[in-house]
């Protein structure tokens, strides 16, 4: 297994379910790192995929990542990748914990929405 990283500069609005379905389509598992801020004040999230080679990787791009502002990845370590927690159950919150998955949504465009504001 290969292990990529992604700097994701958060949007508001953004497909949440497109990037773990697609991730899931493919046989990934999109994880969730850290969360940074640029010196600029921007936000971004380190997000991560497990794939089995760099095709994989250039689907996922293809499929969700053009759309979403996460076309430069980069290869990681093993070990940094299993830092990582799932970046969102989407379906799983949404079957049992709507409410969970409401304030979590609203928790990411709030990011996106500054990063609007501060970083264009």
């Amino acid at each position: 297994m290969k292990y990529y990283g992604c700097d994701w500069l958060v949007r508001p609005g953004a497909d949440y379910a497109c990037m773990m379905h697609t991730a899931q389509a493919l046989g990934s598992r999109l994880v969730q790192i850290e969360v940074k801020m640029s010196e600029a004040g921007c936000i971004y999230y380190v997000l991560a995929l497990d794939v089995p080679d760099e095709t994989v990787l250039g689907a996922y791009i293809e499929q969700a990542g053009q759309f979403l502002g996460m076309t430069e990845w980069y290869p990681i370590s093993a070990e940094y990748y299993q830092q990582g927690e799932l970046f969102l159950d989407v379906d799983g919150l949404a079957a049992e914990a709507p409410d969970i998955l409401e304030g979590v949504i609203a928790r990411l465009d709030a990011d996106g929405y500054h990063n609007r504001q501060y970083c264009g």
